[in-house]
């Protein structure tokens, strides 16, 4: 699929990254959807075929994590990558053993690297 328009979803609670994460993938060709928090995102993962789940982890209303694992139970051939600002190690090393989750970034994390994330699906 790569180099291929993708539908993504991105479950990020700041507003000015969920414009900038909008905006930058539009402009790569992508379809993209928004949700504020993870039980909003979580809805709309479980309703929607998305080719890629962009997430945060610390998040009002439901942790990241919650909200992937939720969507995973809906929809199992779902992919993500996690970009948060939240370190800790216990939900990293959770993280990177679910083959689901294929990168994980700190914030901020460079534009073009998240881009050849998205272009390797």
């Amino acid at each position: 699929m790569s180099g291929v328009q993708k539908r993504i979803l991105v479950i990020e609670d700041e507003e000015p990254l969920q414009e900038m994460y909008r905006e930058v993938f539009t402009n790569a060709g992508h379809s993209v959807d928004v949700a504020e928090n993870g039980r909003i995102g979580f809805r709309k993962g479980a309703t929607f075929d998305f080719d890629l789940v962009i997430c945060d982890l610390q998040m009002p209303d439901w942790h990241g994590i919650d909200a992937i694992k939720s969507i995973l139970l809906v929809k199992p051939s779902c992919r993500f990558i996690v970009v948060s600002g939240y370190a800790d190690r216990e939900i990293a090393d959770e993280l990177r053993v679910m083959p689901e989750v294929l990168a994980i970034f700190a914030k901020p994390v460079a534009m073009d690297k998240l881009l050849a994330a998205i272009a390797a699906v």
